[in-house]
């Protein structure tokens, strides 16, 4: 998670995941739900974000042949960028082994995790589930008339999930 407290840290959190023969890192940063939208002084000062996104694309690039590091949302996107992963290639599992078909619409909305999880069944058959597959069907009903874009993004910044991302230009 990047926030106020590491995002100046990254090269040395990277060199430190790589000691450890770590294969990827996937950093991500907390959004203005649940217990973030009450300590607002976890983000990263909004001045510094998109430099941020910069630093990690270069970390990206120098540490390309030693360990993989993504990221997500570090620029404003424009119309040719990729939709929402989530359902398709990005799932979040927590601690009780619940799958959702993305962390920030399960925070938002907790009826999008699983009822069961995958330390008692398989994971292929909870990723095909209901639940998933109402969440991409969302995706698609509203890009029928926003166009891509984040679902969770639109909930926290519009109020509502059938709305333009706000971070589309």
């Amino acid at each position: 998670m990047l926030w106020k407290r590491n995002y100046k840290n990254l090269e040395e959190f990277v060199k430190f995941c790589k000691s450890k023969n770590i294969e990827e890192i996937a950093f991500a940063w907390p959004i203005k739900i649940g217990n973030a939208a009450k300590n607002p002084d976890i983000f990263i000062p909004e001045e510094e974000y998109l430099e941020t996104g910069r630093n990690l694309k270069l970390l990206k690039k120098k540490y390309s042949n030693k360990i993989n590091i993504s990221y997500h949302r570090f620029e404003h996107f424009n119309s040719n960028c990729r939709d929402c992963n989530g359902g398709r290639k990005i799932f979040y599992i927590n601690w009780r082994g619940q799958l959702s078909p993305c962390f920030w619409i399960s925070a938002i909305k907790p009826e999008f995790f699983t009822k069961k999880n995958v330390f008692e069944n398989n994971f292929s058959i909870l990723k095909n589930g209901r639940i998933v597959k109402k969440f991409i069907k969302m995706k698609e009903d509203r890009k029928k008339i926003f166009n891509l874009g984040c679902p969770a993004i639109c909930k926290i910044y519009n109020k509502k999930f059938y709305s333009k991302d706000p971070l589309l230009t």
